[in-house]
């Protein structure tokens, strides 16, 4: 008896990786934040009170600079603690009435530490939670001190660093800091007992008069806005990037309409706003949004930049979720408001997945004709990389070799494998293709003579193999059989 058994190989599917475009990754100004369940609508317009507080804001009046301070903290009912704090103004400006401008300057500070300010929290920028519990930061002391040393006097503006935000008051012809966040602050230079508090205190650093690379003069009404840039720092740090709008818009209001900055720090909250709907899976809304902007200030900076990315997040998004026509028909309606190169990636991205997609509906119900319309007609219009074009061919390719072999056996599928090699050209996974066909048709002409041989079969199995050893005359186990084969025919033969 002889082994009829033969291990036969199989050859393994070539895996078609997902195809991934190179898209323009957005990159957002917002910080990482957990995904919102709600999503709110911005407000695009100023609050009316702060549109009024713009037009009518009086710098040189404290009561106005005041009510400006508390309706930028976002509080209510200014006119009323207004009009409890004027007996406090009333009673510093009893007590430097007859003091120089340098000693006004310094008691206004140690007036505001001695008798309103308590503990620095960093966060803590509003003058109604100042005022109610003696909590400050660098922005709402600043201010305060304005509010206080113009009610004497004095002639106060802002200073502001990269995280910092100061005073600076005029004595006589020369200008003296203030760092209002310390009671040893007036005019600091070289004082030991300012900069062991003020570190100690605040873990900033003073930036002198001569670092005029690193600091910078404001006005008033920038420094009092600093009160909402904060404020907007909260809302992102807390993921309300919908109330951030409102109040960069209020900011850029109050400073006035032909403050570029501001206005684009306001159009980056827009921004952040729309990559959070984009973040959280509301593409279509996030686009929704894009168009709210340019319907109310126009073209913005970062347009075509936003809108790419959440194209390319809601086109991704559809193909994973193999709503290809869906992806097909966004992007073409969304082409026009793309850049070049990310319109063409995303085409390619659709093409890829309808070629895969007619492949898929190969193996499935053996319908080749889709297939090869769409594989042609994306070499014709190079949208996908011949690359990848090429991958899917070889997958097609080896998909006909592997139903070949089911249906027909190992000698139809190696005979295709030949043929399709021919036709395609080298590649070394059709090579694969070939060599495992050959082996096991190999395998079942050596299994089928060698089970005839076991049957006492002799006359079929010297068939088979003589046919097996003209066809393929460099296998030893034909040969070997072949004599075991002529052996048992001999035999057979001298016992008749």
């Amino acid at each position: 008896m002889v082994n009829n058994s033969l291990y036969k190989k199989r050859y393994p599917y070539i895996i078609l990786s997902e195809f991934v475009p190179v898209i323009l990754f957005f990159c957002l100004f917002i910080q990482s934040a957990e995904a919102q369940s709600g999503v709110r609508q911005p407000r695009l317009n100023a609050d009316p009170e702060i549109i009024s507080l713009s037009q009518n804001l009086n710098l040189s009046d404290w009561h106005s600079l005041f009510l400006t301070a508390y309706c930028l903290s976002g509080a209510s009912g200014g006119e009323d603690v207004l009009h409890s704090f004027i007996p406090v103004a009333e009673k510093l400006s009893a007590i430097t009435v007859h003091m120089d401008e340098r000693r006004k300057a310094e008691s206004v500070l140690q007036f505001m530490h001695g008798q309103i300010l308590h503990k620095y929290v960093e966060q803590q920028t509003g003058i109604d939670v100042l005022l109610a519990t003696g909590q400050y930061n660098c922005v709402s002391s600043a201010v305060l001190y304005t509010i206080l040393g113009t009610a004497v006097g004095l002639d106060v503006e802002g200073v502001q660093t990269s995280d910092h935000a100061f005073c600076s008051v005029k004595i006589g012809n020369s200008l003296a800091d203030v760092e209002t966040t310390n009671m040893y602050g007036f005019d600091p230079g070289s004082r030991k007992d300012f900069h062991d508090y003020f570190g100690k205190i605040t873990g900033f650093a003073y930036v002198p008069p001569g670092n005029y690379h690193d600091r910078t003069a404001i006005n008033r009404k920038v420094l009092f806005s600093l009160i909402i840039s904060n404020r907007i720092a909260q809302m992102e740090r807390s993921g309300h990037y919908d109330d951030a709008v409102g109040l960069s818009i209020d900011r850029w209001v109050f400073l006035g309409n032909d403050s570029t900055s501001a206005f684009n720090e306001a159009v980056g909250e827009m921004v952040n706003y729309g990559a959070q709907l984009v973040k959280t899976g509301n593409e279509e809304q996030a686009l929704v949004w894009s168009d709210e902007i340019i319907r109310n200030y126009g073209p913005y900076p970062r347009q075509t930049e936003f809108i790419s990315y959440a194209v390319s997040s809601l086109i991704a998004k559809l193909l994973r979720q193999n709503k290809i026509g869906t992806a097909r028909f966004r992007l073409e309606s969304l082409r026009p408001q793309l850049d070049t190169t990310t319109a063409e990636n995303l085409a390619a991205a659709v093409s890829d997945a309808e070629l895969v997609a007619a492949l898929n509906k190969v193996e499935k119900d053996n319908n080749e004709a889709v297939f090869l319309h769409t594989l042609n007609d994306a070499r014709l219009t190079g949208t996908i990389p011949e690359k990848r074009i090429r991958d899917i061919e070889i997958a097609w390719y080896l998909y006909r070799i592997d139903y070949i072999a089911h249906a027909d056996g190992w000698k139809a599928a190696y005979i295709a494998a030949v043929r399709i090699l021919m036709t395609a050209g080298i590649d070394s996974r059709l090579e694969n293709a070939r060599i495992v066909c050959r082996s096991n048709y190999i395998t079942d002409l050596y299994n089928e003579a060698a089970a005839a041989y076991n049957n006492g079969q002799y006359n079929k199995a010297h068939a088979v193999t003589e046919s097996a050893i003209a066809e393929f005359p460099e296998v030893q186990a034909f040969q070997t059989l072949m004599e075991n084969i002529k052996q048992a025919l001999d035999k057979d033969s001298i016992q008749r």
